[in-house]
């Protein structure tokens, strides 16, 4: 037997991989084998970067910490705005006429519950025109409606409509309409309907806008 015969084996690149997978499986069966409880760990020690995201879930939280998340009632859109707010809108009347004196007609809704309802009968009369050429003289009250088209105002509790543009309306022709007495026009009390008439066949287009100012 010679010298040859006691020589070391050779470490191959097999020998290596094989010792490094036998390292990791026994280092992955010693960490499953660690399992950490509640118990152990420090109140306030876990804080929110510690939670991986969108992992928490309402049934996570204790029932009365989860009753503290809802705010306030928020108000209803349809209640009276506080006092002295100014709320402005607008609306647009446009199509073809086929008769002279043919009238258009638009309904436009407040969005809210004013502080009376709309009305266009006296002495309850709070819905008028700025004045305007296109406008009926007994619906057009420059008083109560100071604004103009391009800086809308109203008196407390009225509600001021202002034309803006027009194009084919016969002078005054253009009525409001709201309240009970106006059901037959397709008004009420939290909205006005604008009737303009024609000047001739054809296209009409009336623009304007409205304001009202809370009591």
């Amino acid at each position: 037997m010679s010298l040859k015969d006691f020589q070391r084996p050779k470490i191959t690149s097999a020998h290596i991989i094989a010792v490094a997978a036998l390292v990791i499986s026994c280092a992955g069966s010693a960490s499953a084998a660690i399992v950490i409880t509640s118990a152990q760990i420090k109140d306030g020690t876990v804080t929110t970067k510690d939670i991986k995201n969108r992992t928490l879930q309402l049934r996570d939280i204790n029932p009365t910490d989860r009753a503290k998340l809802k705010g306030a009632d928020g108000a209803s859109a349809f209640e009276p705005p506080p006092a002295g707010t100014l709320v402005v809108g607008g609306g647009l009347i446009q199509g073809y006429v086929a008769t002279a004196g043919g009238q258009l007609t638009t309904y436009t809704a407040l969005g809210f519950t004013p502080a009376a309802p709309l009305s266009e009968d006296n002495p309850t009369r709070n819905v008028y025109f700025a004045p305007h050429a296109s406008v009926i003289d007994t619906n057009e009250n420059g008083t109560l409606c100071p604004g103009t088209a391009a800086a809308p105002d109203a008196t407390p509790g009225i509600t001021c409509i202002y034309v803006a543009a027009t194009t084919n309306v016969e002078p005054n022709s253009t009525a409001v309409y709201a309240g009970v007495t106006a059901s037959t026009e397709g008004a009420d009390g939290h909205g006005f309907n604008v009737t303009p008439d024609a000047n001739a066949v054809g296209q009409m287009i009336f623009r304007y806008v409205w304001a009202y100012r809370a009591p």
